[in-house]
């Protein structure tokens, strides 16, 4: 009796089972949907340095021509002072 209650319950379980998985179309297209996400977030990054990128261009050459200007300013003052010096 009880190898036949075993017998029936596999047989009943088996029952049940799915003999071909079926593909869930839900996650492919959340999978899809993400990956769109994640390439448009990667693309305004992209933008955004562009941007970045252009606008410390001006600002880094304007602070490099007032350094320039600066230091030469100074090597006037000092080559006027060792001419002072020297006659």
């Amino acid at each position: 009796k009880a190898v036949a209650l075993i017998l029936a319950l596999a047989v009943i379980t088996g029952c049940n089972g799915r003999a071909v998985p079926q593909v869930d179309t839900s996650t492919t297209r959340l999978e899809n949907s993400v990956g769109r996400f994640v390439q448009y977030i990667t693309d305004l990054n992209q933008q955004a340095d562009g941007v970045l990128d252009n606008l410390k261009i001006p600002q880094l050459s304007r602070e490099l021509e007032t350094l320039i200007a600066d230091t030469m300013s100074e090597l006037a003052t000092y080559r006027d002072d060792i001419q002072t010096k020297l006659t």
